[in-house]
């Protein structure tokens, strides 16, 4: 995988560029149902939350809906900004990485001036480090975008334990004095955000926010992956809770789920198997992820378990085939949610073209989800899934 961190923005015009704290305008208007406050224990967030609205399942479809979306949002991952220095200490700023992110978020305007949402889903940074989040910030901050940014800790905002203040490489005295706390508290303090796992309401769905709470500077063996906390767990069950269980809820973690055919490395998420079991315990959640830099150009980009959608998410930089090789593109999805559909759009950026498109219907007979009997299989413990048909785009 590349190498990156992350970081939010809201309200473009008067944030100073320093790298201070994206303003916090994803903390949601108040619902019209009772307000259930959430503050998870250590480092979660808590967000105020409105009514919800939809559901979700699989398969492609004809023409497209005729009323307009009740929601659009879209998803990036593994942007991987860097500047200040380079491996060798010598001043350095990546431009291709800096004008590609760019320009992804201008043809997201251009594909739609009024976007509810933008979820920036892991890997922001290379290092992790004060240089690379202010210049992330600042094309974030210079273009525009939703005041409904969240974003989410990828595997590369823990990467400082490779340089050091100093920015120079330096993997021989590993973690040079960096720790899982001051990388964590750095992606809070950049990005605004209330924790490494927080939800809020956009527009009356619910949005949840996963991420790891350890890295390899704790755990050696543990790598890239993520590691999800009892206690964010217990905390992730309560809030889908609290999700109405015929409209979609939308789940993000930059490391996917192991086993559903997305390309997850076996150890991609600790521990799986109790993450696996309370997403897909509750209907018509989406679950969206990067980090394997996997394009979209390749089937399948998004798998159903039970009544669960896991959907790749592509990559702003480098995305790459099933031969590892790199796709000369930028890549990310712009969603539309209609009462019985989630139109998910598979975006190539840099050629301003659909790549492909994934309905994901929404369950409505929560007991019975559609399965697409060509495409079945088991997952360990005879769990089903499937591949959802996706339809290419044209143009």
């Amino acid at each position: 995988m590349y190498r990156s961190a992350l970081a939010l923005a809201l309200a473009a015009a008067s944030v100073l560029l320093s790298g201070s704290p994206v303003p916090t305008a994803w903390a949601q208007s108040k619902p019209s149902h009772p307000a259930h406050p959430t503050t998870a224990p250590g480092r979660a967030g808590a967000a105020a939350r409105s009514a919800p609205a939809q559901s979700a399942a699989g398969t492609s479809s004809g023409a497209p809906p005729i009323r307009p979306p009740l929601l659009t949002f879209a998803v990036l991952s593994d942007i991987h900004i860097r500047s200040g220095r380079s491996d060798w200490g010598v001043p350095y700023r990546d431009r291709a990485a800096s004008e590609r992110f760019a320009a992804d978020l201008t043809d997201l305007h251009q594909r739609n001036p009024h976007l509810d949402a933008l979820v920036l889903n892991g890997d922001l940074t290379v290092t992790g480090l004060d240089s690379d989040y202010q210049e992330f910030l600042h094309i974030l901050h210079t273009r525009p975008h939703p005041a409904r940014t969240l974003l989410t800790i990828g595997n590369h905002e823990f990467y400082a334990g490779f340089y050091g203040p100093s920015g120079v490489r330096r993997p021989g005295s590993f973690p040079n004095g960096v720790t899982e706390a001051a990388c964590i508290d750095r992606f809070l303090a950049r990005t605004g955000m209330p924790g490494v796992y927080y939800d809020t309401w956009v527009h009356g769905f619910h949005f949840i926010a996963l991420g790891t709470e350890r890295s390899v500077i704790s755990d050696r063996l543990h790598g890239d992956g993520a590691y999800l906390s009892p206690s964010q767990l217990t905390w992730l069950q309560a809030r889908l809770m609290e999700s109405p269980p015929t409209q979609p809820t939308f789940v993000f973690l930059h490391e996917p789920l192991p086993g559903i055919g997305l390309g997850g490395a076996p150890d991609a998420v600790r521990p799986a198997e109790p993450l696996r079991a309370i997403l897909t315990r509750h209907p018509n959640v989406v679950v969206f992820s990067g980090h394997t830099h996997r394009t979209l150009w390749v089937s399948p980009q998004a798998v159903r378990v039970r009544a669960t959608t896991f959907v790749n998410d592509g990559a702003v930089c480098e995305p790459k085939d099933d031969n590892r090789k790199v796709v000369r593109d930028s890549e990310g999805l712009y969603v539309e949610v209609f009462p019985k559909v989630i139109r998910i759009e598979g975006r190539d950026f840099t050629h301003r073209r659909p790549i492909c498109r994934i309905d994901v219907p929404v369950e409505q007979t929560i007991s019975s989800p559609t399965w697409d009997t060509r495409t079945a299989g088991r997952l360990p413990g005879g769990i089903h899934w499937r591949n959802i048909i996706t339809q290419r785009g044209t143009g």
